[in-house]
């Protein structure tokens, strides 16, 4: 499931999760980071990223 998405300096970007791990791409993809135990957690370092 994807929890949020968006644009940034680093192309499209996005977090994906199933409610108990997520992660965290960027590159249109090509960059993966994670996996995250929280949403929290993921949206910080998405926030490094995009907008």
């Amino acid at each position: 499931m994807i929890y949020k998405e968006g644009n940034g300096s680093y192309g499209r970007c996005w977090i994906e999760g199933d409610g108990n791990t997520f992660w965290v791409y960027v590159m249109d993809g090509r960059s993966k980071y994670g996996p995250f135990s929280s949403l929290t957690d993921a949206e910080r370092e998405y926030s490094k990223y995009c907008m």
